[in-house]
């Protein structure tokens, strides 16, 4: 790979992040640089651990993947577009539409890296970036009183880690942080007459979301419309209670949910709790008994899901725990999730400083969370794996509870 090309991809992305510096004036400069920092330091951490730790994983596959489709390129250009775009089939695609959309994704990202495995892998944390910078700004514009809650979602270590590099979290996170910005800037009248130019990039994003996390971008696709239905409606027929709101939304969602599962073969309502109850029979055949938790007598039945969802909620919150194994990256996951801990039972102090006009969005947030949180536990039982994919909860559930959290306002007067 030439100097050359190294030295103009670094140029790049020095112009993508001083463009952002220079949008980004309420968060500081310090602030901005530290969590810039950070990211970058994830993603080079996240790189080691999967090629000198790991040996092997996710990001090397689709870097491995990217690269010999990268090989077809030079041979037969015509033929490597028909692949990207799905005409023709590569023979060493043999996997999951998002495994192949990612190797696809990273093997465009290859050609302006020149195969670069770091380069490919900080573009894709950039993007992530990107998306949960402009998600920081939204809440700041709401919130400009609680900079110190909001800031957590730059800064909070799982999260960063597992949103970085050549993972397909990368790309949903950032996704995430675009669409969720975007619409708490339409309900609240943000975008004003933007709001069709926002239509597109919002498609666009949400297609990207359902490519590599379709569960993700499903569950949001559920709690969004329902919530949009419910105004909607209460504005039209004058309903004001909170409580009366949240029945609707609730109804709203059951029949949602009903179409939502004709969208994809895994949501479909005849396999959903088989799919669920097969995916977690694999992680426990394929993972190590100390790092997979047991769910007894699960059965694929929506009653058996049912019974075992409480037990999920809290394992996809809070476990790891401290003690449950002195292996350095559990005993970190460990102390992490005990200030977690924390934080949810200080968040819990405020629930009466709820204004009525909140309850509708509470209500919302804290559907995706469970929802998808419980989906998440019971289909993917192994700890390291659901540290992992439950980034794309912790993108609604940290500053759910962050934001006027009792414990860090504390912390923020003491720093002061």
């Amino acid at each position: 790979m030439s100097i050359f090309l190294i030295i103009l991809n670094l140029l790049l992305m020095g112009g993508v992040c001083w463009w952002l510096y220079n949008r980004s004036v309420e968060l500081g400069d310090k602030v901005f640089l530290s969590a810039l920092a950070f990211k970058t330091l994830a993603t080079l951490a996240l790189g080691w651990l999967y090629q000198s730790y790991y040996s092997a994983g996710d990001i090397l596959n689709y870097f491995r993947l990217g690269d010999e489709l990268n090989n077809e390129l030079w041979l037969d250009p015509v033929r490597y577009f028909r692949v990207i775009i799905g005409v023709d089939h590569f023979e060493a695609f043999d996997g999951q539409p998002g495994v192949v959309f990612m190797a696809k994704l990273v093997s465009v990202v290859n050609i302006i890296t020149g195969d670069h495995f770091w380069l490919s892998s900080l573009w894709l944390s950039l993007f992530c970036f990107s998306g949960l910078i402009f998600l920081v700004k939204v809440l700041l514009q709401l919130y400009p009183y609680h900079k110190f809650g909001i800031l957590i979602l730059l800064f909070w270590p799982s999260f960063t880690f597992w949103s970085s590099g050549l993972l397909k979290e990368s790309l949903a996170i950032g996704a995430l942080g675009f669409l969720m910005g975007g619409f708490i800037l339409f309900i609240y009248g943000g975008l004003g007459r933007n709001r069709w130019k926002a239509a597109i990039p919002a498609a666009l994003l949400f297609l990207l979301l359902w490519q590599v996390k379709y569960y993700y971008a499903g569950v949001l696709l559920l709690v969004i419309v329902s919530f949009l239905a419910t105004r909607m409606l209460s504005q039209k027929l004058k309903i004001t209670g909170g409580a009366k709101q949240v029945a609707l939304y609730f109804a709203f969602m059951m029949l949602l949910a009903l179409i939502i599962t004709r969208l994809h073969p895994n949501f479909y309502l005849e396999r959903f709790a088989e799919v669920i109850v097969n995916n977690y029979e694999t992680y426990h055949h394929i993972s190590d008994p100390e790092d997979v938790v047991d769910y007894d007598d699960l059965e694929p039945s929506f009653i058996s899901l049912a019974v075992h969802s409480p037990k999920a909620l809290f394992n996809g919150l809070f476990r790891t725990m401290i003690g449950e194994s002195m292996e350095l990256l559990k005993v970190i996951a460990g102390l992490e999730n005990f200030l977690f801990l924390f934080l949810v039972v200080a968040a819990l102090f405020r629930i009466n400083g709820i204004k009525r006009k909140q309850v509708l969005l509470l209500c919302a947030m804290l559907s995706y969370v469970v929802v998808l949180l419980i989906f998440l536990s019971l289909s993917a039982p192994n700890l390291g794996t659901l540290s992992r994919y439950r980034a794309g909860v912790f993108i609604v559930l940290l500053p759910l509870i962050a934001i006027q959290n009792p414990l860090i306002e504390r912390v923020k007067r003491l720093v002061k």
